[in-house]
């Protein structure tokens, strides 16, 4: 069956899948996956960051990277256990949640704080075997805009909504993502593993030395972890499309967007589209935040469009510039704004590396080199294949700060 017809209605989609897994729960029977090696789990290891923070068992990476043979004998023991048995050990599955505050907001408000979620590194490490490697966001935003590009040369306008989902790692539906997996045909083995990682975590606010109790976690793929975003792409991997219309998803990044001569007729499609996914969010538990979804038409012509699109009755204003994942578009392509906003990251980053970059510092000419081409640069450089095509004189500005960094070190 096909849930994402229209026609089922809420309790219907929560019966199918309240029924599906229940037949998970009475399996135990099953053939493992593939199992992993010591040698698998050593090429792991020498990749992870040493100095990266640990979670709640303060178990470092740079203590896993100098495990011996015996210890990583045992290690993949465990691993092995944990594919045998479809069990995710639940020393994993707590989180150490360290609040940071946002710039220019109040102390004394808890929406002021972005929570960081540090997972145990064990975990992170079995994770690592799930995750889906060469796909980046240079390679999304290459195809959206070579698509825009390509309506404006044929004097196209090409409209584009940018959803945002609210909160949307941590109101998975965890039932409706077992459901899937299994429909998918995904081996029993691992969905038990996945239902297992999933349900009985819980988190612990650290400040300082100060930590709080333990505090459950009911919905929602693990902040901080690996699998997180792939499960997520894998939750929502049956939204529904309009003919004619386009999606661009990455993580919890979606967007909607059509080509066609006709702005009213662009505007329709858009309008169509909104009100399938709205729909779709709707039945699997997931928010739409009309607040901060965005419209914006890709044209030629100077006026915004004078009809509106909605989000359940809320009018999405049109938008002249929109961010999307970390890249800024503007309705015409032109990149100018994009630019501007990767020269202004440069001089921040050089800015506050001035006490460490300035003469009378210590470190070697070599090491301040490396501190650039790991902090300035990438501010420079991010998505550089997508916006090339940018004018000679916005390229001697980049090259400005480049050269301005590259003398101080």
């Amino acid at each position: 069956m096909n849930l994402t017809k229209s026609w089922y209605s809420d309790s219907e989609t929560e019966h199918i899948v309240a029924e599906s897994v229940i037949g998970l729960e009475s399996i135990h029977n099953f053939k493992p996956e593939k199992l992993v090696t010591p040698s698998q789990i050593k090429i792991l290891l020498s990749k992870l960051k040493s100095r990266k923070a640990p979670g709640i068992d303060d178990l470092t990476n740079y203590l896993l990277k100098n495990i011996s043979q015996k210890g990583l004998v045992l290690l993949t023991k465990i691993f092995n256990g944990c594919l045998i048995l479809g069990y995710y050990p639940s020393s994993w599955k707590i989180a150490k949640m360290i609040p940071i505050k946002k710039p220019a907001k109040s102390d004394s408000c808890p929406k002021s704080y972005r929570p960081i979620s540090l997972l145990p590194s064990l975990g992170k490490l079995f994770e690592s075997f799930g995750f889906r490697r060469n796909h980046s966001t240079t390679q999304q935003l290459a195809r959206v805009s070579e698509q825009i590009t390509h309506g404006l040369n044929q004097k196209k306008c090409t409209g584009m909504v940018l959803l945002d989902i609210e909160k949307a790692f941590d109101t998975v539906w965890h039932e409706g993502l077992l459901h899937k997996l299994l429909i998918n045909n995904v081996p029993t083995g691992l969905v038990k593993l996945v239902q297992s990682y999933l349900v009985n975590r819980s988190f612990s606010v650290a400040i300082g030395e100060h930590r709080s109790s333990l505090k459950p976690i009911p919905a929602g793929v693990p902040q901080g972890s690996i699998l997180g975003p792939y499960l997520f792409s894998l939750y929502i991997n049956d939204i529904p499309k309009r003919p004619h219309t386009q999606l661009a998803i990455y993580a919890d990044d979606t967007a909607s967007y059509t080509t066609f001569e006709d702005g009213d007729l662009v505007i329709g499609r858009l309008q169509l589209s909104i009100d399938l996914l709205s729909d779709f969010f709707t039945k699997w538990k997931l928010k739409l935040n009309s607040n901060k979804t965005e419209c914006i038409m890709f044209s030629r012509r100077r006026s915004v469009p004078s009809k509106k699109i909605k989000i359940n009755d809320h009018i999405i204003p049109w938008s002249r510039q929109v961010k999307y994942l970390g890249t800024i578009l503007d309705d015409k392509v032109n990149w100018v704004k994009n630019t501007n906003n990767l020269i202004l990251k440069g001089v921040k980053a050089i800015n506050a590396l001035r006490p460490i970059f300035n003469r009378k510092s210590k470190i070697s000419s070599s090491t301040k080199m490396k501190i650039y081409s790991m902090l300035v640069r990438p501010c420079l450089t991010y998505a550089a294949p997508v916006w090339c095509s940018i004018p000679e004189s916005k390229y001697n500005k980049l090259q400005t700060i480049q050269n301005k960094a590259i003398k101080i070190a």
